[in-house]
């Protein structure tokens, strides 16, 4: 069966993170830390809520297949106001009734953090989840574009 969790989880790109994961709330945090070696995500969902924290200095490359729910987006200005904004992405319908997702967001690295990475890294993100939403958040500085 795998790594299977019931219930409330968190997973991260830290660690070895495929499971299999049949109802409840998971938090995926993405983040790109010195002397970490990051590991793609991949997470088989039966009901539930997904939100994917993206951190500073990651990008997110995210296949989702939802059958029944939404993928949202919402991201928060770090150098201004804290402006938060919200959105909803556009998937392609697939035959068998379910809509698949395929989206990169990122978050620019701070330049004052000496903990993470200074480089961008890129972390792919596989979910296939039957029904409810998954909401991806990540920081925007006030010069950069937020999604379509």
């Amino acid at each position: 069966m795998g790594n299977v969790r019931f219930g409330d989880t968190n997973l991260s790109n830290s660690d070895d993170s495929s499971i299999r994961q049949p109802f409840g709330n998971t938090g995926i945090h993405l983040q790109n830390l010195k002397d970490v070696r990051s590991q793609p995500v991949v997470l088989y969902k039966g009901t539930g809520y997904t939100e994917i924290f993206v951190s500073e200095g990651v990008e997110l490359r995210l296949t989702a297949t939802l059958a029944d729910g939404s993928v949202r987006w919402q991201s928060y200005e770090v150098d201004a106001d804290a402006a938060t904004t919200t959105g909803d992405f556009t998937g392609i319908p697939q035959a068998d009734g379910s809509t698949l997702y395929r989206e990169t967001v990122s978050s620019a690295p701070d330049p004052s953090n000496t903990e993470a990475s200074q480089t961008m890294l890129t972390v792919p993100v596989t979910i296939d989840q039957e029904s409810g939403q998954i909401l991806v958040i990540y920081s925007t500085r006030t010069d950069e574009e937020k999604p379509e």
